[in-house]
């Protein structure tokens, strides 16, 4: 059968199969050979391009819950976390990760502090809870009131020790990789480096991000 302009149809139309080549830019589509079996259509190529909308998702896409690497997940600060005559770590609102799967991460953390006395100063620690960490290798920046100052650290266990100063410092920065051995979270946590009773703070507007990288 060959269809050499427009076919019209009134009513239902039922082909058992028809076998044969469709041709782009000719006057009709043909289809020879048998109306029995298999439908077969095989298209010719068609220069040009091809475009596909989809419609929006809306969603997370975390690197830190699969497969998905080099994908930045960012946690803020969104309440003030104050430390008076207090040493024992406290969580920073905000900073606390999703679900950290086995592998290898980077890490950035910036925290707008306040500190209202450097006898007091202030002390940095990330938590990993439920989790087991493997080697840690992390490089710590202090913008100090009066001076400026930096610090290293590199930690094998949970918690890690960021930074502790008693000293003023209205920003602190740090910079590192970790693994992860055993699937958890990292909490970000503070409290006076030594008990004053002038107070401490991490920021809101601070943050954590984590990119997992293998």
């Amino acid at each position: 059968m060959q269809i050499a302009d427009a076919l019209t149809v009134e009513g239902a139309l039922t082909a058992t199969s028809i076998s044969g080549t469709i041709t782009p830019g000719v006057g009709g589509i043909a289809f020879p050979g048998a109306t029995s079996g298999t439908t077969t259509v095989a298209a010719s190529a068609i220069a040009g391009s091809t475009t596909e909308t989809l419609p929006p998702v809306s969603g997370t896409i975390a690197s830190t819950s699969g497969a998905n690497l080099f994908i930045a997940d960012v946690f803020r600060s969104t309440t003030i976390q104050t430390a008076n005559a207090n040493v024992v770590p406290a969580t920073v609102t905000g900073l606390v990760s999703n679900t950290l799967a086995v592998g290898t991460y980077t890490i950035r953390l910036v925290l707008y502090t306040t500190v209202a006395s450097g006898t007091g100063g202030i002390a940095i620690t990330g938590l990993l809870t439920t989790a087991v960490l493997g080697v840690g290798n992390f490089v710590t920046f202090s913008g100090l009131a009066a001076t400026m100052a930096t610090t290293a650290a590199t930690s094998v266990t949970s918690p890690i020790s960021f930074y502790s100063a008693a000293a003023i410092p209205l920003l602190i920065e740090v910079e590192g990789t970790f693994t992860v051995t055993t699937p958890g979270t990292l909490t970000i946590q503070m409290c006076q480096a030594v008990s004053n009773a002038s107070n401490s703070s991490v920021n809101v507007g601070s943050t954590m991000t984590l990119t997992r990288i293998a």
